[in-house]
């Protein structure tokens, strides 16, 4: 059972996060104050990490465009607005990944029939791509 903690909202800065210490149990949020879905959560280990909290298609998504460090706070602050743009414009960011990741799969999957010396027809390949 993961317990957490919430902390109320608070406008995201380097040295905010920087002070941010880890919960005893559980997992910390902080809400953006510009930005209200933009969230770093920190855990018990004192991972921190970014992440766009929305409601697509009835479900609570998390979005999270990196960890703390990989991406500074104003560029995650960034990628937060981004997705969010994304969703407002009706698109599903989750859904894309995942599509993605399917045709970087299939793709990948294709180029090795490939390089066994297998023979591809323009017509397989183009319906690997556009899967």
């Amino acid at each position: 059972m993961t317990i957490t903690t919430l902390t109320l909202s608070h406008k995201i800065t380097k040295p905010f996060v920087d002070g941010l210490d880890a919960p005893s149990i559980g997992q910390s949020f902080v809400r953006g104050i510009e930005l209200k879905e933009f969230v770093v959560r920190v855990t018990v280990f004192g991972i921190k990490s970014f992440f766009l909290e929305k409601i697509i298609d009835g479900k609570v998504n998390r979005l999270t465009p990196s960890r703390y460090l990989e991406l500074t706070v104003e560029q995650a602050g960034k990628e937060a607005h981004k997705l969010r743009d994304h969703i407002v414009a009706g698109r599903n960011p989750s859904v894309e990944k995942k599509q993605e990741a399917l045709k970087s799969a299939a793709l990948k999957q294709a180029l090795m029939i490939s390089s066994r010396s297998e023979r591809i027809s323009e017509l397989d390949l183009y319906l690997v791509i556009s899967i």
